[in-house]
This record gives C-alpha cells, structure tokens and sequence, in this order.
C-alpha cells in the first residue's frame, strides 16, 4: 500500500494477490484445474480544501477459479480428460502421471 498527502492532493494505491495451485491426492495424483487465482487492485485520488474533499475511487477484483469436471474413465476409475485426435474427433482418455 503507498498513501501521500500533499498541499490537500492525496491518492492511495494497493493490491493483492493469491495463487493456489492443482492439488494432489494419493488416489488421483494431480487433480487438474482445481487451482485458483485472485489479483486486487483499488486505490484513489483526492483534494482536500477548506470547502470540504472529493475523492475518485477505483476498484477491481478478478478471481479465475479452477472448475473440476470430475469425468472418469470407466476401465481404470481415473479422472479422464478430452484429447484430439489425428481425424479431428475428440476422444476421452484417462489422465495419466
């Protein structure tokens, strides 16, 4: 976060962010788009007189969350996945290591 004042000008900006990533599990492995991340930003402008202030504020939060299909393959019970084929079809095939 930075903040300033000067001669009744003042302004603030900050942001955040977190990444999670695809988790494991011993029966799985890597579980696929299960991670998530969140990027934050806000900050403003302002004049403060004796008349009173105004302040222009901004803000942004952006959140991409990994959705997990949960499709398995009915041989092998692993997660499957849709791959493309040579001719152009989509086939599902399990999800290997």
């Amino acid at each position: 976060m930075n903040a300033g004042n000067l001669n009744g000008r003042n302004g603030m900006v900050r942001g955040s962010g977190k990444v999670a990533g695809n988790y494991r599990n011993r029966y799985d492995g890597r579980v696929y788009n299960s991670g998530v991340r969140e990027l934050n930003g806000s900050g403003y402008v302002g004049l403060n007189k004796s008349w009173g202030y105004s302040h222009l504020t901004v803000s942004s939060f952006n959140k991409r969350l990994g959705l997990i299909e949960g499709a398995r393959d009915s041989a092998s019970g692993r997660f499957a996945k849709d791959v493309l084929a040579l001719n152009d079809f989509i086939i599902t095939r399990p999800v290997t290591r």
